[in-house]
């Protein structure tokens, strides 16, 4: 955990928290949007399955 003081140091004695507060919601966003963009794949895919499978 040496980390932590030194991000304390860059940006103010008391800052840390908010460093880390803000890198676990970049984080999470990031996982999100992956998320999404596989879901968002698959959907399509099923779609695209569903037309080849049961043409209009």
């Amino acid at each position: 955990m040496e980390a932590l003081p030194r991000i304390g140091r860059a940006f103010g004695r008391e800052g840390w928290p908010e460093m880390l507060t803000l890198t676990l919601a970049a984080l999470v966003m990031t996982l999100g949007a992956a998320v999404w963009q596989a879901v968002r794949h698959e959907l399509t895919a099923a779609e695209r399955h569903a037309r080849n499978v049961y043409p209009h």
